[in-house]
């Protein structure tokens, strides 16, 4: 079976793996839904909105950091800077915490049987008034700097979000 459109696997926690497809592409970057209608925007591999989940993150926003152009620096890459994020059950607005960014390795990874070369990233999230500290991971095509998966935590209070490029959009 051919799917004609844009597809990703989400698995949230230890939850069962579920098939999102693409709804749109604009500026504010691509957005995702499921079935049971839990939806996603991401950004350049990023999460930065949710919907349909217990705890959204409304917003998020940090200085345009992009991984298509960190797989063209020079090694090693290494960023440091803050994020945002905001939230809606319970209300929480610009939580600040301290991110860095490095490049950890080049990988090979499988997605549907098909061997892609990757650069894996690492992002480190920090805020100490919540003591929340957590490692997300970027698995980024190292031509167009394409997120093709990722681990992220979004929240303190969601489990971490697997996500893999299925099928990836046409842009």
């Amino acid at each position: 079976m051919v799917v004609p459109f844009a597809t990703l696997s989400l698995q949230i926690g230890k939850g069962p793996k579920g098939l999102l497809v693409l709804e749109e592409i604009n500026n504010e970057g691509s957005l995702w839904v499921s079935r049971d209608r839990v939806y996603i925007r991401l950004a350049h591999g990023r999460i930065v909105r949710t919907l349909g989940l217990e705890n959204n993150l409304k917003s998020y926003y940090s200085p345009d950091i992009f991984f298509y152009n960190l797989v063209k620096e020079e090694k090693p890459v290494f960023k440091e800077f803050y994020a945002y994020y905001s939230y809606d059950e319970p209300e929480l607005n610009n939580l600040k915490t301290k991110v860095q960014i490095r490049e950890v390795s080049e990988e090979l990874i499988n997605i549907l049987g098909k061997e892609r070369k990757v650069l894996l990233f690492e992002e480190k999230i920090r805020n100490n008034y919540l003591g929340w500290k957590i490692s997300n991971f970027y698995w980024v095509d190292r031509e167009d700097g394409f997120v093709w998966k990722s681990s992220q935590h979004i929240s303190p209070k969601l489990p971490e979000f697997k996500i893999e490029i299925t099928k990836k959009p046409a842009l």
